[in-house]
């Protein structure tokens, strides 16, 4: 069984020959290979070439593309330095106070030199491991991003101070990693995963837009089932009972045999 194989099969609830390995070992890909940690963040084919190189030597049956969370940040407008060999840093915040709210904007992903080398990345990764390895693509969450452009403290107390903007904030940034996360998958990206984020924070609300998004732009990549189940679940959290029974009904009549149909069995019993 391939990595990319025992990945998908994994998620899917099928049988593997083992626990799929997903270290994450950017910087000791990096060191292993002999590839200064600055020219692994910034070149994506030493990035693919270390990775690559680790994951055949160890075990590891995936191939992540990131290295560090300043990507999209870099877009927006951080100012970031990268020492030698050792984690970018960045030279202040992008937002220091509300004045600077405008500063989260719609971006033109596709001319976004940061964002687009992490599409290049993996494509990269794709043309040379794609068909036995998994490809993991990668894009920060709302919150996260937020907090690398105005810093997590203040990040934080703006969720008290600004909510409206905030809020309006990371549906832009929603928008923008949409688009980016679409071209990653088009690149090769066999997995990015987002929306358990939101569910196991009790956020149900997002968590469910992100799975409708994942069940309407990527149908058919062998996630529907566990998707659809998700978003079922966050249906139930958010006491629309009657739209969880749909969903659980589809798992049934579309998945019979998939350890989410069983699931949604139970679930569908409890609710009557």
């Amino acid at each position: 069984m391939t990595p990319l194989e025992r990945t998908l099969n994994f998620i899917q609830g099928k049988a593997v020959d083992k626990v799929p390995f997903h270290p994450l070992v950017m910087q000791f890909a990096a060191r292993y290979a002999g590839v200064p940690y600055r020219d692994y963040c910034l070149d994506y084919g030493r990035k693919c070439d270390a990775n690559l190189r680790t994951a055949e030597d160890f075990g590891i049956d995936w191939m992540h593309v990131g290295g560090h969370p300043y990507t999209e940040a870099q877009d927006y407008g951080l100012d970031v330095k990268y020492p030698e060999d050792s984690l970018p840093l960045e030279r202040g915040h992008l937002i220091n106070g509300e004045s600077d709210f405008d500063k989260v904007r719609l971006l033109d992903v596709e001319n976004c030199q940061h964002m687009m080398g992490r599409v290049e990345g993996v494509e990269t990764c794709a043309e040379r491991a794609g068909n036995y390895m998994t490809i993991f693509g990668w894009a920060e969450g709302p919150m996260a991003e937020y907090a690398d452009l105005r810093g997590l403290s203040s990040a934080c107390t703006d969720l008290i101070d600004f909510e409206p903007q905030v809020k309006e904030m990371m549906a832009i940034i929603v928008e923008n990693m949409k688009k980016w996360i679409t071209l990653q998958v088009q690149a090769g990206a066999h997995v990015i995963g987002i929306g358990d984020f939101y569910r196991k924070r009790g956020e149900f609300e997002s968590a469910a837009e992100r799975y409708r998004m994942l069940l309407n732009e990527y149908p058919g990549l062998g996630f529907d089932a566990a998707t659809l189940y998700k978003l079922g679940v966050c249906y139930l959290e958010m006491n629309r009972d009657k739209e969880a029974e749909r969903i659980f009904q589809s798992i049934l009549q579309n998945y019979e045999g998939d350890k989410f149909a069983s699931k949604a069995e139970k679930l569908i019993e409890a609710i009557e």
